[in-house]
């Protein structure tokens, strides 16, 4: 099953990702910058996302789960779509 859907804002053009399984069903999200945080123990992917339509979680446990799902989403758009993807230089 879909997880996500990939959406375009009437009225902006602007693009988002829809999320289409519980507990955040149908919340639309944009991802602002993206790239690679470095630690000791290795690299992760850092972003930046702003929630378009939908209510931030309350807790601490749903909004680290809700950042997860979009991790994990945004890794599946980047493998599956790197062709199509713009990458830019720069140190942000």
């Amino acid at each position: 099953m879909k997880t996500y859907e990939i959406v375009e804002g009437k009225n902006t053009g602007e693009t988002a990702v829809k999320l289409l399984k519980k507990p955040f069903r149908n919340m639309v999200v944009a991802f602002g910058k993206v790239g690679i945080r470095e630690t000791r123990n290795g690299a992760g992917l850092a972003f930046d996302f702003s929630v378009v339509k939908g209510k931030m979680p309350k807790t601490t446990a749903k909004m680290n789960l809700l950042e997860n799902t979009l991790g994990d989403i945004l890794v599946d758009i980047l493998e599956n779509n790197i062709d199509d993807v713009e990458f830019t230089g720069g140190n942000d």
